[in-house]
């Protein structure tokens, strides 16, 4: 935890997955105090501690979250995998307008073609 005077401006932590044994890494730091490397430094204490402790971490950073990938580079964390949640396509995200545009492609391509590739609630 990081504090400045009595606020707290920052905290890591690690919690429990479905593996046995594997904790997440989780970092927040408030606004005003972002772009000082306090969320590496928070990180990498963690990281210290649970490796001392012989406890295996991983860093989960969203593919759009270029700031918080680089927290977990500078900490020493390499990409292993990309997680997707389907939350992701649900017309919230970013790439809502790239997910319209393939799903037309899609239809399109069922209704020249006649053949229907698996996937038959194709929404606009």
């Amino acid at each position: 935890m990081a504090r400045k005077n009595d606020e707290i401006v920052g905290v890591a932590g690690a919690s429990e997955t479905s593996v046995d044994a594997l904790l997440e890494i989780g970092v927040d730091v408030m606004d005003n105090y972002r772009y000082a490397h306090l969320a590496t430094y928070l990180v990498s204490k963690l990281t210290e501690r649970l490796l001392s402790e012989d406890i295996v971490s991983f860093y989960s950073a969203s593919v759009t979250n270029i700031g918080s990938q680089m927290v977990a580079s500078r900490c020493g964390y390499i990409p292993c995998w990309i997680d997707t949640y389907g939350t992701t396509l649900d017309g919230s995200s970013v790439y809502n307008e790239v997910v319209k545009k393939m799903n037309k492609l899609l239809k399109k391509n069922i209704d020249r073609t006649g053949e229907d590739i698996g996937n038959n609630d194709i929404k606009e």
